[in-house]
């Protein structure tokens, strides 16, 4: 075996140059091959590409100029209609390519993905680098792959699916992309962090729990070094992938330790409502700019006690006060088309947002294969597309035109708050000032 060429999405352009924001998935699953005795001398070539910026001709060109042995495609809802494009294109022009998919959108419908798509030879189940190090051996020395756990493959015109592989609660056995420099982060001024998989809420419309009984974590020394290479190295931003900071001793240990270090860093975290508290606030705000992506998702309790938050209006309610007082940059997620919200309480969350004047990120109900809600969205008489992303557009008390209604609404809200922060720091003229004042009063 010669190469394995792995296939992702992100490239941004800043100032008409590219920069490159790296994939963590890829780069771990890099990482664990190098590390990995049997697969260490192994080709490994990760090819990061937006897709919305290059057409799939542009995209086979390029992998297959690196005529890899194997194909590995990490595969997201947002990503699954074209990855299938893509692999089809691949088998045309050279079947024999080993073509391995991977993620989130494949984990749970791994058997149905290949019965639709030939072009497809092997899925990878949940977490990949010790199944795909194991996976790429077996290849490697032709042995059969049934010994291989957390795969799903073909075999003599039939799907085989070898049993579950059990989570790996030793994060720190794979080695960091970064600290390797399987990653390199002299070609970017972004970077995602994750110091933790799994989650102990169990929301419907969500995944991340169901593979894990509990929460394994890395170590806040392995956290640590990575954050200090990244500053050292010259990376301005950093965004933690995971809810680090719903964990009140991780993430005061983090605060600590970027306050210590004196690091000038945008930091962007996720962080449950009901984990909004004042003294939480004041040491975010003290140790650097931060921008939190708070997820309130509905303030309507059936909605929810149906989608197992464990959340209330009372909490919501007394968060938003907290994150206004609080003067910490902030986002607040909801979610059109949850079952039982209708055009008056979800109108009702985005003007409560708004008049804490905090930062309106609304988005459609997407239901990812293996949740509640996808397996239960016929009983809840959700309407969705039946290719993915799976968008709802239709429930029993929202009809389409009202969901449309809505996030016109949510745009214009959005809209008239960015114009306002604008105005308050002076970036407009006065034109655009009357123009806004004209269009706050008139709904324009």
């Amino acid at each position: 075996m010669s190469s394995l060429t792995f296939k992702s999405n992100p490239l941004s352009i800043t100032s008409g140059s590219p920069k490159v924001v790296h994939t963590l998935a890829l780069g771990y699953l890099a990482s664990a091959l190098k590390a990995n005795k049997a697969t260490q001398n192994e080709e490994v070539i990760i090819l990061e590409r937006e897709a919305v910026m290059h057409t799939l001709k542009t995209v086979k060109k390029e992998i297959l100029r690196e005529q890899p042995d194997v194909l590995g495609i990490s595969v997201y809802l947002w990503n699954y209609q074209r990855a299938m494009s893509l692999c089809e294109m691949i088998k045309q022009d050279n079947p024999h390519i080993t073509i391995v998919l991977g993620g989130p959108q494949v984990t749970y419908t791994a058997q149905e993905v290949l019965k639709e798509n030939p072009s497809i030879d092997i899925i990878v189940r949940g977490e990949g680098e010790i199944t795909f190090c194991e996976l790429i051996e077996a290849l490697k020395r032709r042995t059969p792959l049934h010994s291989v756990q957390g795969i799903t493959f073909r075999h003599d015109n039939s799907i085989v699916q070898t049993p579950d592989r059990p989570p790996n609660c030793n994060l720190d056995a794979i080695p960091s992309p970064y600290l390797t420099g399987i990653l390199d982060l002299s070609i970017s001024e972004k970077l995602d962090l994750e110091t933790s998989r799994g989650c102990c809420n169990r929301c419907a419309y969500c995944v991340w729990h169901r593979a894990y009984k509990k929460i394994n974590y890395h170590s806040m020394e392995r956290v640590f070094e990575e954050l200090k290479f990244a500053h050292d190295t010259g990376v301005k931003e950093i965004s933690f992938f995971d809810s680090v900071f719903d964990s009140p001793e991780r993430g005061k240990a983090l605060c600590t330790f970027i306050q210590t270090e004196g690091m000038d860093l945008r930091i962007n975290i996720f962080l449950n409502v009901w984990s909004v508290k004042p003294e939480y606030l004041h040491m975010l705000k003290r140790s650097g700019t931060f921008s939190l992506d708070v997820g309130v998702q509905s303030m309507n309790p059936e909605t929810l006690m149906l989608i197992n938050r464990p959340s209330n209006v009372e909490v919501t309610k007394k968060a938003l006060a907290h994150l206004e007082a609080g003067g910490v940059e902030t986002i607040c997620d909801i979610i059109f088309g949850l079952p039982r919200d209708t055009l008056q309480t979800v109108k009702a969350e985005i003007d409560s947002i708004s008049s804490h004047r905090l930062t309106l990120q609304t988005n459609f109900l997407q239901l990812l294969p293996g949740s509640q809600l996808y397996e239960t969205a016929r009983h809840h008489g959700l309407v969705y597309t039946e290719e993915p992303p799976h968008m709802v557009y239709q429930t029993p008390t929202m009809t389409k035109e009202e969901l449309i209604e809505v996030f016109q609404y949510g745009h214009f809200v959005r809209h008239r708050e960015n114009m306002r922060r604008a105005i308050e720091s002076g970036k407009v003229d006065r034109g655009v000032r009357l123009q806004w004042r004209f269009d706050s009063l008139f709904g324009g």
